[in-house]
């Protein structure tokens, strides 16, 4: 159960925050650096047009909406904070993480460069963060098919709390860090946005 609450939380937390009318799916790329480094997360995300309801969107095909920003081409077109939240979402883990998890959290933390002070500070900083979009993920659950103005209610609450979350981890890890690291990260951030690709439009939060 707590596997599935994981898979759903990297597949829906970032969708939601986007908007009403946003999505993405998380698919592999088979790429050196895959084969050197573990797997390696591209992110699509994809907006759907606004007459469609936003959480039936899963049910389009991506391919439908035309890409707006390729990442592996401008990448100063993808906004920080939807590259922090895909490194966020990566890092952050359960207490009881699987030691392949572990790993692979390691492989990623290896390649942002960070003093072992700085890794020291980040981890300490992103404790309990995936119990937390978890929970939101789990609560989500119950109104995902609900198409009531109560349940958007709940879900525009849901999504907000969801923000509140990656703002405040966000903002932790960068107060925790040296100004090296804090660069180290930054640089790194950077470098995940030639991995996100946007369709359809591009995002305003």
């Amino acid at each position: 159960m707590r596997k599935r609450l994981f898979i759903a939380g990297v597949l829906g937390m970032l969708a939601v925050s986007i908007g009403a009318s946003t999505k993405y799916a998380t698919a592999r790329r088979d790429t050196a650096v895959a084969a050197r480094a573990g797997a390696v997360y591209t992110r699509t995300f994809n907006v759907a047009p606004p007459a469609v309801d936003p959480h039936l969107a899963h049910q389009a095909s991506g391919s439908e909406l035309p890409i707006v920003v390729d990442g592996s081409k401008t990448p100063e077109r993808i906004p920080d904070w939807i590259a922090y939240r895909h490194f966020i979402s990566k890092v952050s883990l359960p207490s009881d993480a699987p030691v392949d998890e572990q790993a692979r959290r390691n492989i990623h933390l290896n390649e942002v460069g960070l003093s072992p002070r700085d890794r020291a500070a980040l981890l300490r900083e992103i404790r309990g963060t995936r119990q937390k979009l978890d929970d939101i993920a789990e609560r989500r659950l119950q109104w995902q098919n609900d198409r009531s103005s109560h349940a958007e209610g709940q879900r525009l609450a849901l999504r907000a709390e969801e923000k509140a979350v990656y703002d405040d981890t966000q903002q932790r890890i960068r107060g925790a860090m040296s100004f090296e690291g804090g660069t180290r990260l930054s640089e790194h951030i950077n470098r995940m946005k030639t991995g996100i690709v946007i369709r359809g439009s591009l995002p305003q939060f």
